[in-house]
């Protein structure tokens, strides 16, 4: 089933049921031609077929030699599915230079989509490589790519320099996560919170 309508796009569809081209019906209905097609033959509007006159399958037969049925349908209004039966109806064949184009724009169209997915993919894989580095540096493990990772979070940064500045524990050299504490240190009661949501580790300098 298409899908449904508002009833005034079902009114203006009824009221220009016949009429042509097609595709400015179905942009002034606010539908693809596809569905106006589908309401055309649940409605009993014309079919597109019957409005194919001699003159128009000569206009196709002569056309499909230099274009494809898709560059057709848009400049005659014309289903695609109706280009189509005519193709094979009359058993109609592009001209070589027409085929040679159209390989070529296969082709293209084909590279430009391996492409997309070779460079999705190669991000994919980075994105999870440095999960992966970063997992490491947080464990306090060396790191096994030159990829640079960013220490701390701006969260966990701001959440050691409070606990610094607040509670007197102090910094180790070369390692982020740890922070030492001394006689001198008022020890969070909380220390093991900011290990768990931080990978903190506190040491007893």
């Amino acid at each position: 089933m298409p899908r449904k309508l508002t009833q005034e796009q079902m009114d203006y569809i009824k009221a220009h049921i016949n009429d042509y081209p097609r595709k400015e019906v179905a942009k002034a209905a606010g539908v693809t031609a596809h569905t106006l097609y589908k309401y055309i033959a649940i409605l009993g509007g014309t079919k597109i077929d019957n409005k194919l006159n001699e003159e128009t399958i000569r206009k196709i037969s002569d056309m499909y030699k230099t274009m494809t049925a898709r560059e057709i349908s848009e400049l005659l209004d014309i289903p695609i599915s109706t280009i189509l039966r005519q193709v094979s109806k009359f058993a109609l064949e592009h001209d070589e230079e027409t085929k040679i184009r159209i390989r070529k724009e296969r082709n293209k169209s084909l590279r430009n989509y391996w492409n997309k997915e070779k460079y999705a993919s190669k991000g994919r894989k980075l994105h999870m490589q440095y999960k992966m580095e970063e997992l490491r540096v947080m464990s306090g493990k060396p790191q096994e790519t030159r990829l640079r990772i960013r220490k701390l979070s701006p969260k966990a940064l701001n959440a050691k320099m409070y606990l610094r500045k607040s509670y007197n524990y102090f910094y180790s050299d070369g390692e982020p996560l740890v922070l030492c504490y001394d006689s001198e240190t008022k020890r969070h009661p909380k220390e093991e919170y900011y290990t768990r949501k931080f990978g903190f580790k506190f040491v007893c300098a």
